[in-house]
């Protein structure tokens, strides 16, 4: 097994993990307040970073300086996602977040000069269309407005639209720095600067509430250690091996995840439109992990 093929398959477990937690932390929500909840799933994410990298943390100024520019753009696009979803629906939201997809190869061209080919473009257009088709509400799409006037953005669009433009810059931030800085020091202070930013901020945006049910203890315990702290080690790992552009289409798997989990424990109902999306998504990755070996493979990937 190549390591491309196991930094791939890394990035699909985080797709995963992303995917399978989405309902945990919708819940969670409703116990705990934005930015407190941020604050404290980073934090233990950071506790348990610096106990696992315990003697591996030294690092240049360069290292921690990278760590804190990519903690920034991703803080940013939690807070701008989350605070976002407030004033739009969950389907909005998640179409517009999906966004990053075409962003992401588009950023990485401006700053690495290199154009993705035609294969990388193809499996790109297949998986942003794939998760539109998964994530507009195609029943009530016309109680956005009302004909074409309802897929005018308001301000929890334009928020998280935003939010995907951060995700999108933390993505080609961490494929530039992978491979170049210490990954310990690189995972470690992105996380960290991800929690202190919305506990710096919290006083002042937002009155923080809490009730410690053992449901938020125990979705902040799995998102903290599962789908923050280990999940991020991976994909800077991950994206040491393989290009941002290549990174975003693999993990455009998550709401592929994320429909199959909620469909197997929450009940949810499985569409035929979400299943097609879902199987544009699943062509789009394959159309550009299966190139056939007799081709040099594109500087973008």
């Amino acid at each position: 097994m190549t390591v491309q093929l196991r930094a791939s398959l890394a990035l699909a477990l985080i797709a995963l993990i992303w995917g399978s937690t989405f309902v945990l932390v919708k819940r969670a929500l409703e116990d705990c307040s934005v930015f407190l909840f941020l604050g404290l799933r980073f934090s233990i994410a950071a506790i348990a970073l610096a106990l696992t990298f315990r003697g591996r943390l030294r690092g240049s100024g360069r290292d921690y300086f990278a760590g804190f520019l990519t903690g920034l753009s991703l803080s940013a696009g939690y807070i701008l996602q989350t605070v976002g979803l407030k004033s739009t629906t969950a389907s909005k939201s998640g179409f517009l977040t999906g966004v990053y997809i075409v962003l992401v190869p588009l950023l990485a061209a401006c700053v690495y000069r290199v154009v993705p080919g035609w294969r990388e473009w193809l499996g790109i257009a297949m998986a942003a269309t794939g998760m539109t088709l998964m994530t507009v509400d195609w029943d009530t799409i016309s109680n956005w407005g009302g004909g074409t006037a309802g897929l005018a953005l308001h301000q929890g669009d334009l928020l998280t639209l935003a939010g995907a433009v951060a995700f999108a810059v933390h993505l080609v931030m961490v494929g530039h720095y992978a491979g170049r800085v210490s990954v310990p020091v690189l995972s470690f202070t992105q996380i960290a600067t991800s929690a202190l930013v919305p506990l710096a901020l919290l006083p002042a945006l937002e009155t923080p509430s809490v009730r410690w049910t053992p449901e938020l203890l125990a979705v902040l315990a799995v998102t903290g250690l599962l789908a923050t702290a280990l999940v991020f080690v991976l994909q800077t790992w991950a994206q040491c091996h393989l290009s941002p552009a290549r990174t975003a289409l693999i993990l455009a798997l998550e709401p592929v995840f994320a429909l199959v989990f909620g469909f197997a424990v929450a009940g949810e109902r499985l569409t035929a439109v979400a299943g097609l999306g879902a199987g544009l998504i699943l062509g789009g990755i394959v159309r550009v992990e299966m190139k056939p070996s007799r081709e040099p493979a594109h500087p973008s990937i």
